[in-house]
């Protein structure tokens, strides 16, 4: 019987991944950016690797910490593509299916993987980035 108990032990199959923590400042021209959304892409596409992404809010004096799996528990150590989103205002559901239109605070390229430009080393540790976007001019 105790040999039964042991196995039932290991099989709990709810192991998290360690993480690390990771907090930022998100400016815009040299400013905070008083709001929005910091998205940490994984850029490991191999067979076995967790590609699961990190989402932090930004507050209103423009500092981030990221989450995974549960709020404040950090990023799982690896490269990163960053997106960066954040809106002027946030239509409801039905606003929006009327053709309400969110308009973005920062350009758009920022909310793109492809073309947002930002990119994050996680490695062992506490990171600390800083992400200074900025208008076209």
């Amino acid at each position: 019987m105790p040999f039964l108990s042991v196995l039932l032990v290991g099989c709990g199959g709810n192991e998290k991944p360690e993480t690390v923590l990771v907090s930022g400042l998100v400016t815009l021209d040299g400013k905070p950016l008083s709001k929005g959304t910091v998205t940490f892409q994984s850029k490991s596409r191999g067979e076995g690797t967790l590609n699961r992404p990190a989402i932090g809010q930004i507050d209103e004096n423009g500092r981030v910490q990221l989450s995974t799996f549960e709020e404040g528990d950090g990023v799982l150590p690896g490269n990163y593509t960053v997106v960066i989103t954040a809106f002027e205002n946030d239509p409801s559901v039905e606003e929006y299916a009327a053709g309400a239109q969110r308009k973005s605070l920062i350009p758009e390229k920022y909310s793109n993987p492809l073309t947002s430009g930002l990119e994050a080393v996680v490695t062992e540790g506490e990171n600390e980035f800083t992400f200074d976007l900025h208008q076209k001019k």
